[in-house]
């Protein structure tokens, strides 16, 4: 069953739940909505692809790191501006990447710009890295490992069959 058959699934089986207890309430709808999971989860083995709700999870996880890498790299442009004296060291990052699809590309080099501090410049011609410039490279690996440790990894867990 696709993803959209899921859903439709867990949908049934909440208002099922709803219509047993006789209300329909937020409480209701909670417990049967959980309740459709559980089954949906039971049953997993039936699925071609895996739990809907596994993917919602990964992009609330993805969303999260995104937003611990805003305040982190916030922070850190803060105490940039704040120095007496300026001293920081522009560069430019070639980022290899493990996204395959447009979307995933795409997606990394907009979290990536959306990351204060960093702005990607482009993509290489075999689409396999991204050329990034980054406000203070006092480490180039650690930008690399930075950027692939939480962005593409949850990119690619969001994008996993």
């Amino acid at each position: 069953m696709s993803t959209h058959h899921q859903i439709v699934w867990h949908g049934i089986l909440t208002i099922c739940w709803m219509v047993l207890q006789g209300n329909a309430t937020w409480t209701s709808l909670c417990m049967g909505g959980v309740l459709g999971i559980a089954v949906l989860f039971v049953f997993r083995r039936l699925f071609a692809q895996r739990l809907y709700v596994v993917r919602v999870w990964a992009i609330v996880k993805l969303l999260g790191m995104f937003c611990i890498a805003l305040v982190r790299s916030n922070v850190s442009l803060v105490r940039i501006v704040l120095r007496p004296q300026l001293h920081i060291a522009p560069g430019i990052v070639t980022v290899p990447t493990a996204v395959t699809t447009n979307i995933e590309l795409t997606a990394l080099a907009c979290l990536v710009t959306l990351t204060p501090g960093t702005l990607t410049l482009d993509v290489s011609l075999d689409r396999k890295a991204l050329i990034v410039h980054v406000i203070d490279v006092q480490d180039a690996q650690a930008v690399i490992d930075e950027i692939k440790n939480t962005l593409e990894k949850a990119i690619l867990e969001v994008s996993a069959p």
